[in-house]
């Protein structure tokens, strides 16, 4: 899993340094590209569709694995605090992860635990609140979200909260 994590850092670091280079053709404010640090961490895109209605994209890793969330969130500029945006949302995710095994042998040939893995699918609804900052200066934002869940896998359902702070370029 070390390895997958360089790789999610990697193309997050590939994916900003595109952006970055790419925004000087494109309006800046419709899309943001970058990365999100939190409990589970990879790659945002969120681009909006209406003046406060924005869709979100997120790669990122979790519990021994990989999943895809998306978003439709709503946003409300806080007019006491320029720059700052309030938003929340809904959507889904969808993912894979690996399930630790461990099988005990007792047999003419073996004694022990065998411990194997298993790759199990994920899913389920999540929301959004959250707390962005645009600059002014330069094409940049920085978020602060949480993101509660629903995860139903193997046979079972759990709820987590993902908290996370995000830094996109803006273009």
């Amino acid at each position: 899993m070390n390895k997958f994590n360089n790789h999610v850092r990697t193309l997050a670091i590939a994916v900003c340094l595109f952006a970055g280079a790419t925004q000087l053709h494109a309006q800046q404010g419709q899309t943001g590209v970058g990365i999100r640090l939190g409990t589970d961490p990879g790659i945002t895109v969120k681009h909006f569709v209406t003046e406060r209605g924005a869709i979100e994209g997120i790669l990122h890793t979790g519990y021994r694995g990989l999943q895809v969330t998306g978003l439709y969130e709503w946003h409300t500029p806080l007019s006491s605090a320029p720059g700052f945006k309030f938003y929340a949302g809904l959507g889904a995710h969808l993912g894979v992860f690996n399930h630790y095994v461990r099988v005990h042998h007792h047999n003419h040939n073996h004694h022990g635990d065998v411990i194997y893995t298993e790759s199990h699918a994920s899913f389920g609804p999540d929301g959004i609140i959250g707390l962005e900052y645009d600059f002014t200066e330069i094409p940049l934002n920085l978020g602060l979200d949480l993101k509660p869940a629903i995860d139903f896998h193997y046979g079972h359902a759990h709820t987590y909260v993902d908290g996370a702070f995000s830094v996109r370029v803006l273009f």
